[in-house]
């Protein structure tokens, strides 16, 4: 029987009750239970694999066991940990045997350590499902545990660790019980299943701001299994969960708590790791008190109306049905703090205003009963339907699902019912969100929704062009009758031949008249196409413009030597030393006016002003000499030594001024500094790619570096040829630096790099949101190294493949410039967190809104605010088709198979199987581009959706854009 016993065992990579295999046969099967119970997978092997020690030698009991693990189907091989704990602990609080319970029969044999270990795993379990989840914050909801504790039996829980694992619990429910400052906090809650003061602070109003901190630290500290295993590996461990009880029992409030818990640590000698742990716990309280008090102010200046909406019902705050109710009686008004939601803050409700740009009930009512009548309801209907759709916005509000975009468009979704909010009021942010609009989203109303009917996306050309035929009686006239003797027969042969081949020499040389014109008509429309498509390219770095004020006193020493600094062996920019006023300088660290600095090294600053060393600066030439200003004292080169020589403590002075008198023979005045100046007036290109070169060797961040390259590389992209043939991402790199880099026979991986990523700063432009240099730097700050490198390399040495989009004639109407910089953005965030899914389920949502509020021209207004909402909208579409690629192996190669086969790929798209038509390759455009992208990932719920919504985007975009060209003109 123990034979088949072992050769029926499925899986013996299992926790369990048991320690060895040969002889006490039954811990095999009995461990993959608790292992199932506690992971499922090898993993869970480090958490509690101590537990295998003892033996089950009684083979009634075995049988009895065995039953009890099946009947708990912890040895299905599918189940997850949850569902396997949740299983057994339903069988430990069953009735079981007269004489043994179902807890006693699972736990006979167990040694009392491995008893203990049972029951924290089991509390653990019981922890989990105890624990609410807001979107800020979680926390414990003690009324919950003790009401499921309560549900086993006294015999199960019995062990030391497992009883002080419930008294730590009971005393933070006092402890929070007790406390006056959160107790004072938790009066409006809107919570319905929860009913312990600590639970009811996750989504209740107000208060739940002033809590979030000091829940989360006492969250964090809550005694899980885990925390007990943190604890146990501090050398005083035991002693600490020894003095939190202590404290725990003898407080009343959470200040007395971290009071006692100080006091406990000073007089017990903990080991430094308890320390810390101890003074993380007290700190994190202390902090969170401090912040509440911060906060508390925060809610008065949130409960605060706005003049401009009228009287204010004071009396109403937090009551959301009471205060919508007595605007609807006095229909004037507002009540302001009507409503709160933990992930908005306040919700004022405003009876607002009809007509147009109207806003809050009023206009609610106005939409909704013009909407209905439309529907075809008769008055009371209209009257019971709009009743009901405004008495359905607390409860919306209250529980409904929000969406919160990049956009700024905020809105609560349920059962259909969407609730529109908004926080601005003259271009001024407000401390609250106030209700703008509702409507039902059923298909019926939707439909109603859509004033004009779309534009068939099937249009055709119903011109009919026929042949026109031309009967011109031209007269003929006879010729004259030749009075010249007949030809032969040979002299007229040879005559037609001559005529033969004048005639083919004239076709052909007219035919090559007429190729001629048409190349050039062919060229002159495909660089008219090219600068078309380039107009929409927005600025770059290199095209900021220097605002320039007037010029600063200076002057020229005598018999100074002559200077210059050169970009290339073509541009050199010779140099004069001046002398200038010290408070005339400025150096500039905000990336603004001529400098592209993001932030100060201070250290080099401090090196320069306290340990000045003049070999260092003086003499050397070049962009490393004395710092380099414009006439007006802004700062072209030596930023950090401008501010280092402003900073000049005596012996540092003192060393210059000794450096001066040696090199120049000069001696300055104390509120002086020599430095240069170039001696012809610069045009903002050249100020600007001297700035950047000066940086070159000496970065602080990638953008430095990056911008360096961008000015060195600039002016040679207009030599790039319109097109690149390529067989792999590689060769296409290597082939642009070939080109920017003319003087290297074999471009350095530096050069690759730098000289690809300048030709993607060509088309990356920047748009209102960001600047090419500011994502690359986030993307450098928020990614790790790997990742940062994957997608550094993944769009640059792809950059020619843009190029070949960008510049295809055949794709007219194609350009993907004005989208290009955000859409990295995307991409970046995307790899830093969330996944495909999510995002394009955010974009679902976002698309939704967007085509059902907008009119026939795409206009709502939101989007009359935001210009560049539908650009936004689709630099998220292409970052998030093109994130995913980031996460394959080797994503260059594979991005770079994606981009080469997009033309073919789009055509092939565009053609409908079922009529047979297609659109015209010239009318390709980004939207046939995101559709590729979507398509050439993964398919899934989200992405048919996404794809679903495509053309009705499509079709607010041009009617989006179609409007504001009419406005133009």
């Amino acid at each position: 029987m123990i034979n088949a016993y072992e050769r029926n065992i499925k899986d013996p990579s299992t926790l369990g009750y048991v320690k060895k295999i040969n002889a006490q046969f039954l811990r095999e099967d009995i461990d993959k239970g608790i292992e199932d119970i506690l992971k499922q997978n090898t993993q869970a092997y480090e958490a509690i694999s101590d537990l295998n020690k003892t033996a089950i030698s009684d083979y009634k009991n075995m049988k009895q066991t065995l039953e009890l693990v099946d009947s708990a189907k912890i040895r299905d091989r599918e189940i997850t940990k949850e569902k396997a704990i949740e299983n057994l602990m339903k069988v430990i609080q069953a009735q079981g045997e007269k004489d043994l319970s179902n807890y006693a029969l699972l736990t006979k044999g167990l040694s009392e350590q491995d008893k203990e270990k049972l029951e924290l795993s089991m509390l653990n379990a019981l922890m989990e499902k105890s624990i609410k989840q807001g979107e800020n914050l979680k926390v414990f909801d003690s009324t919950l545990f003790f009401n499921r504790l309560n549900e086993f039996k006294s015999e199960v829980f019995t062990t030391p660790k497992a009883k002080q694992y419930i008294n730590i619990a009971k005393g933070f429910d006092k402890l929070f019980r007790n406390d006056a400052t959160i107790a004072g906090k938790i009066n409006y809650t809107t919570t319905k299943d929860i009913k312990s003061p600590l639970a009811t602070s996750l989504e209740g109003a107000f208060h739940q701001k002033l809590t979030q901190r000091l829940v989360g630290t006492i969250v964090r500290n809550i005694p899980t299994t885990y925390i007990f295993k943190k604890l146990d590996e501090l050398s005083g461990g035991a002693a600490l969960k020894y003095h939190i009880q202590r404290a725990l029992e003898r407080s009343h409030t959470i200040s007395e708590f971290s009071k006692r818990l100080e006091l406990s640590a000073k007089n017990s000698k903990f080991s430094n790791a308890t320390m810390r742990k101890i003074e993380e716990i007290t700190q994190g309280i202390k902090s969170t008190k401090e912040n509440i008090i911060k906060q508390e102010k925060a809610l008065k200046d949130a409960m605060t109306p706005l003049k401009q909406f009228g009287k204010n019902y004071a009396e109403f705050i937090l009551k959301p049905k009471e205060a919508l109710e007595k605007l609807l009686q006095e229909k004037n008004g507002q009540v302001a703090g009507a409503a709160f939601r933990d992930d908005l803050g306040g919700i004022d409700f405003v009876w607002g205003k009809d007509g147009k740009d109207g806003y809050g009930l009023a206009h609610i009512l106005e939409k909704r009963e013009k909407q209905y009548t439309r529907l075809g309801l008769n008055t009371e209907q209209i009257k019971e339907r709009t009743d009901e759709l405004l008495k359905s916005i607390p409860e919306v509000i209250e529980n409904g699902a929000l969406f919160k975009d990049d956009l700024g468009r905020v809105r609560v979704e349920l059962n259909n019912i969407r609730v529109g909010l908004k926080n601005t009021w003259d271009n001024n942010n407000l401390n609250n969100h106030f209700v703008v609009t509702s409507y039902e989203r059923d298909e019926k109303v939707l439909r109603e929704l859509e004033t004009k009917p779309p534009l068939s996306n099937d249009y055709k050309d119903n011109s009919n062009y026929s042949a026109l035929n031309l009967n011109e009686n031209n007269s003929i006239e006879e010729s004259l009758k030749s009075q010249e003797p007949p030809l032969s027969i040979l002299e007229k042969s040879q005559l037609e031949k001559q005529k033969k081949l004048e005639s083919e020499r004239l076709a052909k040389a007219e035919k090559e008249r007429a190729q001629k014109i048409k190349n050039k008509e062919e060229a002159e429309l495909r660089d008219k196409i090219r600068a078309q498509k380039n107009a929409t390219i927005g600025k770059s770095e290199l095209d900021r413009e220097i605002a320039k004020s007037e010029n600063i006193p200076f002057k020229e020493p005598e018999n100074a030597p002559k200077t210059s600094v050169s970009l290339n062996d073509d541009e050199i920019h010779p140099l004069k030393f001046v002398i200038v006023n010290k408070s005339d300088l400025k150096p500039n660290f905000k990336n603004t006016g001529t400098q592209t600095r993001t932030a100060v090294d201070s250290k080099k600053v401090e090196e320069i002003a306290k340990r000045f060393d003049p070999k260092l600066i003086i003499g050397r030439g070049g962009f490393d000499d004395l710092p380099i200003i414009l006439p007006d004292g802004q700062v072209i080169a030596g930023n950090h030594r401008i501010q280092g020589m402003l900073n000049f403590n005596a012996d540092s002075r003192k060393k210059y001024e000794q450096a001066l008198k040696e090199n120049f023979n000069i001696r300055l005045k104390p509120n002086e500094l020599l430095v240069r100046m170039p001696e012809q007036e610069l045009n903002d290109k050249e100020i600007f790619k001297l700035a950047s070169k000066s940086n070159e060797n000496r970065a602080n961040s990638f953008s430095d570096t990056l911008l360096s390259a961008m000015s060195s590389y600039n002016d040679k992209l207009k030599h790039l040829p319109p097109q690149f043939e390529s067989d792999s991402v590689e060769n296409l790199a290597n082939q642009v630096a070939r080109v920017l880099e003319r003087d290297a026979k074999i471009p350095s991986h530096t050069q690759v790099e730098n000289a690809n990523l300048s030709l993607l700063s060509h088309y990356a432009r920047n748009t209102p949101n960001n600047s090419f240099l500011e994502v690359f730097d986030n993307a450098y700050k928020n990614l790790d190294r790997e990742q940062f490198k994957a997608f550094k390399e993944m769009f640059a040495h792809n950059s020619a493949n843009f190029h070949n989009l960008n510049n295809d004639t055949m794709l007219e109407n194609f350009t993907i410039s004005p989208y290009l910089t955000d859409a990295l953005d995307t991409s970046a965030k995307m790899l830093e967190s969330g996944n495909r899914a999510d995002n394009f389920s955010k974009l679902v949502h976002d698309i939704d809104y967007l085509v059902n509020t907008t009119d026939e021209n795409g206009m709502n207004a939101f989007i009359k605010e935001n210009k560049d909402a539908y650009n936004s909208l689709i630099s998220q579409l292409l970052g998030s088709s093109f994130a995913r690629f980031l996460r394959l192996e080797n994503p260059s190669a594979q991005f770079y198979e994606f981009l080469v086969k997009a033309k073919d790929q789009m055509i092939e798209n565009t053609v409908d199987i079922f009529t047979g038509t297609s659109k015209p390759i010239s009318q390709i455009n980004i939207f046939d581009f995101i559709k590729y992208g979507i398509e050439s990932g993964k398919s899934s719920k989200e992405s048919r959706e996404l794809l679903e919504l495509l053309p009705e985007l499509e079709k607010k975009f041009n009617a989006h854009e179609k409007f504001l060209q009419g406005d133009k003109k």
